[in-house]
């Protein structure tokens, strides 16, 4: 079993050069038996690339357009032979011991059918920890990191995403799939939309009816929507160590790639409910058999305090999947008001509201 580590690239303005990539070639190249695959979308060749068989570099400017991961990944995928594809992004830290088992994890995967696949969650590093951060981590760090997490701070760990585009699939059925839809262009949605494709071919319990509607939260336990669905499918991997660790970057809104952010958004959620009117038979009407609307979410959170337990992180001791640690400061950076104003306006004044305006009891 071999496997395609596919690296999609385009040099963003934060970064003097090519040191996060470079970083990441050197340590999946360090594991045998695989190849790396960059399809590096900048104007001018990415420097110091290692020269190597098992090393594909293919360099093609964008010529002005918007950057899109989504075709960038499946313009990577064609150089691939291997049986097992792996997405990863220049901004994470890889841990070498989950590099090493994901050969095994790819042989217990086409034993179960070509449609199975696993997705790695990832911890994401506070602006002030990724300047402290080394360019690999072991589990000593892992562990470190998760702790901190899970106590519910947020001094190393600002937030967790259970969805990734950190996904472990069959090359052939990525292909039968049509890859990553290249209508998304710029940050955000391609990965989620074909997750939730491939999801929906390996289903785990039922598909609840909000499924299309994209319902995120700081933490885990508050999501609902596709979020919920999603993270059954890897938060265990959290636990038993197989996650990444994305290093921070800024993500200004003056850059056309992340201006898209929004229309991205908006795209998915069409896209979803297209996807579920597709393919009605395997939609169930949870809430049809509920008394209460809150019970879904109650299942779902009392499954994670079970997880939690299993894996000796009992809450509320643990309490970071559901909420911050008590009299920990969260910081709301102005940069931050402005971006949600822009991206998520309604959301914004709905928020404004609940903080700033205060009604009398009604009698």
């Amino acid at each position: 079993m071999n496997i395609s580590f596919i690296i999609p690239y385009s040099k963003r303005p934060f970064e003097r050069d090519n040191s996060r990539l470079i970083s990441l070639i050197n340590a999946i190249d360090y594991i045998p038996k695989t190849n790396i695959i960059v399809f590096d979308s900048t104007n001018n060749k990415a420097k110091n690339i290692p020269k190597k068989d098992n090393i594909t570099y293919i360099h093609s400017p964008l010529n002005n357009n918007i950057y899109s991961p989504a075709y960038a990944r499946n313009q990577a995928v064609k150089f691939s032979k291997s049986d097992y594809l792996f997405f990863i992004d220049v901004d994470l830290l890889v841990p070498r011991e989950l590099l090493k088992r994901l050969i095994s994890i790819a042989n217990k995967l086409i034993k179960i059918n070509i449609t199975a696949f696993e997705m790695f969650p990832c911890l994401y590093l506070t602006e002030a920890a990724s300047k402290k951060s080394i360019k690999t981590i072991n589990k000593d760090i892992q562990l470190s990191y998760l702790t901190s997490y899970m106590i519910g701070h947020n001094d190393i760990i600002e937030s967790i995403a259970l969805a990734t585009s950190c996904l472990l699939v069959n090359r052939k059925w990525f292909i039968e799939l049509r890859g990553f839809d290249e209508s998304f262009l710029g940050h955000g949605g391609e990965d989620l939309e074909f997750i939730c494709r491939l999801a929906l071919h390996t289903q785990k319990g039922s598909v609840p009816l909000d499924f299309s509607h994209d319902k995120k939260s700081t933490h885990p336990a508050n999501y609902k929507g596709f979020r919920r669905y999603l993270a059954q499918y890897s938060l265990t991997h959290l636990f038993e160590y197989d996650f990444f660790v994305h290093l921070w970057h800024p993500r200004p809104l003056t850059h056309k790639y992340h201006r898209q952010r929004k229309v991205n958004e908006q795209l998915l959620h069409q896209k979803l409910d297209k996807l579920m009117t597709k393919t009605p038979s395997k939609i169930t009407d949870t809430n049809s058999k509920m008394t209460s609307a809150d019970i879904l979410d109650t299942q779902y959170q009392h499954w994670i305090n079970v997880l939690q337990q299993h894996y000796q992180w009992p809450f509320p001791t643990y309490s970071g999947l559901f909420y911050w640690k008590k009299n920990i400061i969260v910081k709301r950076y102005f940069w931050r008001k402005c971006r949600k104003l822009y991206v998520k306006p309604k959301l914004f004044f709905a928020d404004f509201i609940k903080k700033h305006m205060h009604f009398p009891p009604t009698n």
